[in-house]
């Protein structure tokens, strides 16, 4: 990992060396360089640990009524000594507010129905993704296809440090898809609009085949 680094900085250096280069470009250089290290960490924990435990699927939650599609694949997993299935609850962005707000919301639903999560509450959104690399996920859910409904730090770009795999049924969903490693068009709610599987590497319809799919990735 330290030689991969090396040769990032090695790459970046004549950049940062030129007369032009101004020092938000160098800062964005740095942050950049952070980062790296930090996808490289999770990624080489996860390598290591493959073997030895479940896989492990992390479920972004910060939309209660879209909930329930979620909470199926997690009843399935939790049924599977395959699958370790993390739920998380996160504040999200209402279209009126300029702050994210609701995770108690979303928190008191998976209290009342009896699922153990992790809380991100409303005033640390930024810090979730510092809790999603300590957790080292092997496999990300979000609710949302679009990245301006969560926090900054969980959009997909942010988020992708292997590969992006992304499931959905919908015309709002197509564009995600298309721009996804693994695209999975899902049927388990209802039946996935021909956009969505035409833009899909596969096509299932139940959480149990969803869920064998997942752990042949």
């Amino acid at each position: 990992m330290a030689q991969m680094l090396s040769d990032v900085a090695n790459r970046a250096e004549p950049e940062v060396a030129s007369p032009s280069v101004t020092p938000a470009a160098l800062q964005e250089v740095m942050a950049r360089l952070d980062r790296i290290e930090k996808t490289l960490q999770v990624t080489t924990r996860h390598a290591a640990g493959t073997q030895a435990r479940r896989i492990r699927c992390l479920f972004l939650i910060h939309h209660p009524t879209a909930w329930p599609a979620m909470r199926e694949i997690v009843d399935v997993m939790r049924t599977c000594e395959d699958f370790e299935p993390v739920v998380m609850s996160l504040p999200h962005r209402f279209p009126l507010l300029q702050q994210m707000a609701g995770e108690n919301e979303v928190h008191t639903m998976l209290a009342a129905q009896g699922y153990p999560h992790i809380r991100i509450r409303d005033a640390a959104a930024e810090t979730a993704l510092d809790q999603v690399r300590a957790l080292g996920p092997a496999v990300i859910f979000r609710q949302a296809p679009w990245d301006h409904d969560l926090p900054a730090c969980l959009s997909a770009e942010r988020l992708g440090w292997d590969q992006l795999v992304c499931v959905g049924d919908g015309m709002n969903d197509v564009g995600m898809l298309e721009r996804a490693d693994v695209a999975i068009a899902y049927g388990g709610v209802h039946e996935p609009c021909l956009a969505a599987v035409q833009s899909a590497h596969y096509v299932v319809y139940d959480p149990q085949s969803l869920c064998r799919l997942i752990s042949q990735l």
